[in-house]
């Protein structure tokens, strides 16, 4: 598997000092990862180190093509129209007066080319459960998942290699979640899903894992992941309770050694000399 973003002995220290994982390396290849971890562990950190809006503190990040980026907290124009909303009403404008007659110039410029925009558009639409809306629709009127679903779809537009995306079902109802699933179970490149969704993270092929331990990689969805967590714990208890019993054989082995040697010394003060019989009368001749 082909890896779209490498990370190469990477660290991340923050403003007051604190480095979030150590020093570390991560390949996230053509498949979708799971991005996991405790709140504060610095998913959204890493994601922006990712993408190139923070810069790590050691190592080297290797992009193999457009990254785009999909925030947790993303804003929207309430007031702009579906079109100015996906970047493409102006294409739209100038592709229509072309098609009028237009000899304009400056409308071929604004259109770059780009003659499959309102068919490209449709199908990023259809793809994410949204082909119903008309592009004159305003942002306002979108339901939060018509509207997280629209900036997903403002991505898609611009062709990235890799995608990231923080928290995407946050919003979503129970139809715009089956939609964005069946989209992301279609999809043929990368993706980095950071989320606490278990439904969202069963469709990784990968899930990685951040804590203040490091960054470690687990192959599988996120049930395989909680299955290989559950044998390391267990591992691990099982470990540090050979550890526990060796270390108390040790101290008591100790304990008797300074017990015996004790003894032994009490044993030695207690010899007495033998009291005297009696002195030899000596007979001088």
């Amino acid at each position: 598997m082909s890896a779209a973003v490498e990370l190469s002995d990477v660290s991340i220290v923050l403003p007051d000092g604190k480095n979030l994982f150590g020093t570390f390396s991560l390949g996230l290849g053509t498949c979708l990862t799971g991005l996991v971890g405790d709140n504060g562990t610095g998913k959204t950190t890493l994601a922006k180190v990712i993408i190139g809006e923070i810069s790590p503190a050691t190592g080297k990040i290797v992009r193999k093509g457009k990254i785009a980026y999909l925030a947790q907290n993303f804003v929207l124009v309430r007031e702009q129209t579906l079109a100015q909303c996906l970047g493409i009403d102006a294409k739209l404008g100038a592709l229509r007066r072309i098609y009028e007659g237009s000899e304009d110039l400056t409308d071929y410029d604004i259109l770059d080319d780009d003659w499959s925009i309102g068919e490209r558009t449709q199908n990023r639409l259809d793809q994410l459960g949204l082909g119903h809306l008309s592009l004159d629709r305003v942002i306002g009127t979108l339901s939060g998942g018509e509207a997280t679903r629209v900036m997903l779809a403002k991505l898609l537009l611009s062709d990235p290699e890799y995608l990231i995306l923080d928290e995407p079902t946050n919003n979503l109802d129970t139809e715009s979640r089956q939609d964005l699933f069946s989209f992301l179970s279609k999809y043929d490149k990368g993706a980095l899903l950071i989320s606490h969704d278990r439904e969202l993270l069963n469709y990784a092929q990968e899930i990685v894992e951040l804590s203040p331990l490091g960054v470690k990689s687990y192959g599988g969805n996120f049930d395989e992941y909680k299955r290989l967590k559950a044998l390391e714990d267990s591992a691990a208890r099982a470990e540090l309770a050979s550890a526990e019993l060796k270390l108390e054989k040790t101290l008591r082995e100790a304990q008797q050694k300074k017990k015996q040697k004790s003894t032994e010394i009490v044993t030695v003060k207690s010899v007495r000399c033998a009291p005297e019989w009696g002195k030899l009368n000596v007979k001088r001749k």
